[in-house]
């Protein structure tokens, strides 16, 4: 296995593209075989659906990039994927509070987002954008339905943490490194956050949730730590999931996406201003440490 190590190190750029695909593809089936042979007869169950979210997260996301960095680098993996890196508690304090204050902001772009219309020539496109959207909606409501605190609890690892960390480490952690070792940092950054906006096929929010990985792919190139952008990562995920749990509890509806749009649009303003405010301030505070 060690002759293994770093074989693709020296391969160009779509040699390696094309190896985390392959292994992105590679454990999905895998997973997907595993859960339909333990989920036979209850591929419909709430919790059948629970753990094939979690068997896709570990498939997609958790593995590939490990052994994506085994086999493109002489270092290890940790390092390559920028998980040994110290955490400073007050730089991981202002990445939550970004995250707080950048709510309304986040909902008034979506809002902009949701009232894209296609050309009419695109009418079949749009269609099937809205049905994905619906599917979406309808998958992540049934994943946040639970009543009882243990379930908010698994939700948090499931919905939150679990995703944020392997999409962080897939995302930012190998597919931006390979890009920004050909294209150049900024490039790899926003193609690396379109792609993963992309990724989630809800389409009517793909602008707030690109300029997100943005951010987080910011973060890490200014740190050199990947555990700054799973920390935003799992924070925007956890908002969404303990808001919903305790509207539900209280037979209310908390709607904290509707903050920021519609007459409240002032606040999505000012949440802009405080966000950019922050994040250089953040920037200024982190000792750059190139990443990529």
């Amino acid at each position: 296995m060690s002759s293994l190590k770093g074989v693709f190190k020296n391969r160009k750029i779509f040699s390696q593209l094309l190896l985390l695909l392959f292994l992105s593809g590679l454990f999905f089936y895998i997973g997907l075989a595993f859960w339909m042979v333990i989920s036979a007869g209850k591929r419909e169950d709430a919790q059948a659906i629970r753990v094939l979210q979690l068997i896709q997260s570990i498939g997609l996301f958790l593995i590939p990039p490990f052994i994506f960095a085994y086999l493109v680098s002489d270092r290890k993996p940790t390092e390559y994927l920028s998980l040994s890196q110290k955490i400073n508690l007050k730089d991981v304090m202002y990445v939550i509070l970004i995250m707080f204050i950048a709510i309304p902001f986040v909902n008034f772009l979506t809002s902009l987002n949701q009232q894209l219309v296609l050309p009419e020539v695109l009418a079949p496109v749009e269609e099937w954008m809205k049905q994905t959207e619906e599917e979406a909606a309808l998958l992540t409501k049934q994943l946040l339905q639970v009543d009882n605190i243990g379930g908010l609890f698994a939700n948090l690892i499931l919905i939150a943490l679990i995703p944020a960390l392997g999409e962080e480490l897939y995302f930012r952690g190998a597919l931006q490194n390979v890009i920004g070792r050909g294209k150049g940092t900024h490039f790899a950054i926003w193609m690396t956050g379109f792609l993963f906006s992309a990724f989630h096929l809800q389409f009517y929010g793909l602008l707030p949730r690109w300029l997100l990985g943005v951010f987080f792919g910011y973060i890490l190139v200014w740190s050199g730590n990947i555990w700054l952008p799973v920390i935003a990562h799992f924070t925007n995920n956890a908002i969404a999931v303990i808001f919903y749990y305790f509207s539900g509890q209280n037979n209310e509806v908390v709607n904290i996406d509707a903050v920021g749009t519609n007459d409240s649009w002032w606040m999505g303003v000012i949440s802009l201003i405080l966000t950019i405010l922050l994040v250089f301030r953040l920037k200024s505070r982190i000792p750059k440490k190139q990443h990529i």
